[in-house]
């Protein structure tokens, strides 16, 4: 059975080796959730600037004049032909 002695500088020259592989993993993770964050906030920026086109859109209907319906007013509805009536019926009575 082989027996291997580590000497002081392969233990410092293999902490080094494990911590630099750690700092690239690390890293690698870093970028990828940095990545992920971007696109998220893509989305979010584009979400946001189609709801406020929607809104403008719907505060162009809301706001637009509606079409003047112009109904006749029935004859019994009108002021003048109230006043006609109460005329007429007044001098009804003086009769």
């Amino acid at each position: 059975m082989a027996v291997y002695s580590l000497d002081i500088s392969q233990v410092l020259l293999a902490a080094i080796v494990a911590v630099l592989l750690a700092i690239a993993l690390s890293l690698k993770a870093l970028f990828a959730i940095e990545r992920r964050l971007f696109r998220m906030d893509e989305n979010l920026i584009k979400l946001t600037s189609r709801i406020l086109r929607e809104e403008d859109e719907i505060e162009l209907v809301l706001d637009k004049p509606k079409k003047a319906t112009r109904r006749r007013a029935s004859p019994a509805k009108t002021v003048s032909s109230k006043k006609k009536n109460s005329k007429a019926k007044s001098s009804r009575k003086k009769k």
